[in-house]
């Protein structure tokens, strides 16, 4: 009987241990990731001195919320984007290059930069999807760098189940 308790307690810590070691991480830029609400991201912006609007509705593109900070004198903003319906879901968020330093850099530079940063991990099946170069996350997240302009971080596939061919 005792041995019987002993494996069970063993199983159900390995199950924990293993399970938190497998769970989503997304690609996260200045403290940005698309695990957040859209709420979480703007109390994070608030933290570094910016200012943001009430979140609201916007067409049917869904929940928007625009953040800006007085010391970058240009194109200062971080744009955030939830689902329709549900703010606990954000979609995209785009961070202007003049907060991230990026405006000087080829979108090849800013990704090499930012793959970089992520240690290599995270990031493959990288292209071009229009005017962006675009790298998709081990966990489905995408990232998006164009000449001078925003990274842009979208949600992707995080958080749905990858497709089975079995």
């Amino acid at each position: 009987m005792r041995k019987k308790i002993t494996s069970s307690v063993f199983s159900l810590f390995a199950m924990v241990f293993f399970s938190s070691q497998c769970q989503a991480s997304p690609i996260s830029i200045y403290g940005l990731d698309v695990s957040m609400s859209i709420y979480e991201a703007k109390t994070e912006l608030e933290k570094r001195d910016f200012t943001c609007s009430t979140p609201k509705q916007i067409h049917t593109f869904g929940i928007h919320s625009a953040c800006k900070n007085s010391k970058y004198q240009e194109n200062n903003y971080v744009s955030i984007f939830a689902e329709t319906g549900d703010a606990k879901k954000i979609h995209l968020i785009e961070i202007d290059c003049a907060i991230i330093g990026t405006c000087d850099y080829s979108h090849t530079e800013v990704y090499q930069m930012i793959v970089e940063k992520l240690d290599n991990k995270g990031l493959n099946q990288s292209g071009f999807n229009g005017s962006f170069f675009c790298g998709r996350g081990d966990d489905g997240d995408v990232l998006c760098v164009s000449d001078r302009g925003p990274v842009k971080l979208e949600r992707g596939t995080f958080g749905k189940s990858k497709p089975s061919f079995d």
